[in-house]
């Protein structure tokens, strides 16, 4: 008897340990992620770039999409456009959230630039100012990790810091000289004494004063209605190309939320069978420790049968 129950124990030990064995591990999964621009001193109006670049990628199959939070101060910085790096596709940017999103064709496990973000330093504003990207998220279709976040400083200057020695001399040394003799004067003179020795005719003809208003009403007119064209025509086209800019806009929001849906229902469907196969591992447990009753009682009932005979 005392052998048949550590044979019990032994089997369940065993089943428990497989069962801890058998579950799907997965590699960690995580990066670094930083800031970085070529020109940290700044003038104002100047346009400049912030690069995100993510470096010792831990994953076992690649990255495919990433996301993250962009934060930087307004008073002084203007956001001109977002750009993807290493064919990382055109961000989709969220002006109400400032959520940024962003996804690949192909799993990726490159240390490289995945954004280039440009920037204008406002005209009126000096100082420090600051760019902040923060719950930076990665995704390799299965799992998504939020690897932190990372911020940059930079100085804007006034544009007179700039100005060259020339630019800065007064008013008064840039006039021209007034002794110099005013040749217009003396040729207006010559011409006056040159048209009054010409001979009068004694004829004279006027231009038709009714002809001239004729002319300069229709040539306003014509200038008018080409102005009017001219303005008809660049309405049309900045019209159309806003319009373009939507479209792409909506159609990369469109494929960066399939994308997403996709991964979740993957990530359902993974959570959805990892439920499926630990019940079925606790009912395989469950119905060993069962049957390994069953056996006990089966025994000792055997044994009191003998007795009795």
């Amino acid at each position: 008897m005392d052998k048949l129950k550590k044979i019990s124990i032994v089997l369940i030990i065993i089943m428990l340990l497989g069962c801890m064995f058998i579950n799907k591990t997965y590699a960690t999964l995580s990066c670094n992620v930083s800031l970085s621009t070529p020109k940290k001193d700044l003038v104002q109006g100047e346009e400049f770039s912030v690069y995100v670049q993510i470096s010792n990628l831990q994953t076992t199959k690649g990255i495919i999409a990433i996301g993250a939070l962009l934060e930087y101060d307004t008073k002084s910085l203007t956001l001109i456009d977002i750009e993807g790096q290493n064919k990382w596709s055109e961000p989709f940017y969220s002006t109400s959230s400032g959520k940024i999103t962003s996804f690949k064709n192909a799993l990726s496990k490159n240390n490289e630039n995945v954004l280039k973000i440009n920037f204008k330093a406002k005209d009126n504003i000096t100082g420090e100012s600051w760019i902040n990207i923060k719950d930076f998220e990665i995704s390799d279709g299965d799992n998504e990790a939020n690897v932190g976040s990372d911020k940059i400083n930079i100085r804007i200057a006034s544009k007179n810091s700039n100005v060259p020695e020339e630019d800065k001399k007064p008013e008064e040394d840039k006039k021209p000289s007034e002794d110099k003799p005013n040749n217009n004067t003396q040729n207006n003179g010559s011409s006056t004494n040159n048209t009054g020795n010409k001979p009068n005719t004694g004829t004279t003809t006027k231009p038709s004063g009714n002809n001239n208003k004729d002319n300069v009403s229709n040539t306003k007119e014509d200038n008018e209605e080409t102005n009017t064209t001219e303005n008809i025509l660049e309405e049309n086209t900045e019209t159309n190309s806003t319009q373009n800019i939507v479209d792409e806009n909506l159609a990369e929001n469109n494929k960066v939320q399939n994308i997403f849906a996709q991964e979740e229902q993957e990530e359902n469907s993974t959570k959805k069978e990892d439920n499926k196969n630990t019940l079925i591992y606790l009912a395989c447990i469950f119905g060993a420790i069962a049957i390994i009753i069953v056996i006990i009682y089966i025994v000792k009932y055997m044994k009191i049968l003998k007795k009795q005979k």
